[in-house]
This record gives C-alpha cells, structure tokens and sequence, in this order.
C-alpha cells in the first residue's frame, strides 16, 4: 500500500519520528523521537529558573539552552521534511508510477469548446 507523503510529515508534526516509522522505516523513526526528546530535556533543563543567591531568579544555563532550543527545533523541522521524503522514496522503490512524461501546461484549460 502506497504511503502518503502529507500524512507523513503530518504525524511528525504532532509527534517527531512518528511520520518515519509510518513511512517505513522505524530505527530511523526512533532516531528522530530519541534526538527530538533528548534536545527537548536539555533545553528545560538548561533554560529552568534557579535561585542565584541573592534571591534573584536566573536561567541555569541560558546560553546552552538557546543553542540546545535552536537545534532541537531544527531537528524538529528536518526530520518533517524527511518524513515526507521518506514516504515518497518508499513510494518510488515499492510502487510501479507511470507517468508517460505528460505534464499539464501553465493556464492551460482542460474544458472543450463544441
């Protein structure tokens, strides 16, 4: 059965790694879901308020939690983008397409005049 790409990418949305393991391929699926979590932790852990001493409250590591925020949100959107290439490149290897190099023109109309 063919894979949907959107769907895919979709289910990486609301759950990273999800739309690998949908599209065929689970390690890689886990590999996402274990990157995405672990960047996630270091990102609250870094970025939690902690007492400084002088009863002001301060970020425990700002700087590591920006740079961890920063590459756990690209990872968040690669790994979208592969869910969705995933998909498709199961698509090509398990799916015969014909496509007989017909393509649809720019403003080209498909409507017949008698």
């Amino acid at each position: 059965m063919p894979k949907n790409p959107t769907h895919a990418a979709l289910f990486s949305v609301v759950l990273p790694g999800s739309g690998q393991v949908y599209a065929g391929d689970p390690l890689k699926g886990l590999a996402f879901a274990t990157l995405f979590g672990i960047g996630l932790w270091q990102t609250i852990d870094n970025l939690q308020l902690v007492n400084d001493g002088n009863g002001n409250l301060v970020s425990k590591n700002e700087t590591a939690g920006n740079l961890f925020g920063l590459g756990t949100l690209a990872a968040y959107g690669f790994g979208i983008q592969d869910a969705f290439n995933t998909a498709a490149n199961y698509n090509k290897q398990h799916h015969l397409t014909l496509g007989f190099g017909i393509y649809p023109r720019p403003n080209a109309s498909l409507a017949f005049r008698f």
